[in-house]
């Protein structure tokens, strides 16, 4: 990776980062000050798991697509940007826009998701019942924003900050 790209990335991730050091910090204060929903208490305590946030059944693809099948089929048809790849009910990875904005347009058609998808490891897959709380911790040493969610029957679904984001709008407006 090239000192340009990773300045950029940085410059990227670090309000990420900064978004979930500030969650949990409001969660423990709001704690202090008793002023916390259930949701809140659940959410601090590490009782509200990622299997209750995370989005069920998310559109997944199988290796065999082409990038633009993928491209105009899913991300663009349904406004996703992050998919699992699923074969025969298992799971293989998963495939995003920034991975296919590196593969030149023209070879979209030729080129399949299995020939791009990234593999799942510990770095982009959480299990169901990890707490929110270590999630979040987990959001902001690895600036990455969206995962796999798992368990031991296979994909769950899938989650992101985003979803953390609008938890934490819900319950600050006490809904």
């Amino acid at each position: 990776m090239s000192i340009l790209m990773e300045v950029q990335m940085a410059k990227f991730w670090k309000p990420i980062s900064q978004i979930c050091s500030i969650t949990l910090k409001r969660f423990k204060s709001r704690f202090a000050m008793g002023m916390m929903t259930n949701l809140d208490a659940n959410l601090v305590s590490g009782e509200c798991c990622v299997a209750r946030l995370a989005t069920r059944d998310p559109w997944i693809v199988p290796p065999e697509v082409s990038l633009a099948e993928l491209v105009d089929n899913v991300f663009l048809k349904h406004a996703i940007s992050f998919v699992p790849v699923v074969e025969n009910g298992i799971l293989l990875g998963y495939v995003d826009t920034q991975i296919v904005r590196n593969i030149d347009r023209e070879y979209w058609t030729t080129t399949t998701v299995d020939d791009v998808v990234e593999s799942t490891n510990e770095g982009n897959t959480v299990s169901s019942d990890m707490s929110v709380a270590r999630l979040a911790a987990k959001i902001s040493r690895t600036g990455r924003r969206k995962f796999l969610v798992t368990d031991t029957h296979g994909l769950v679904g899938v989650i992101a900050l985003s979803d953390l984001t609008t938890l934490l709008k819900v319950t600050s407006t006490g809904g």
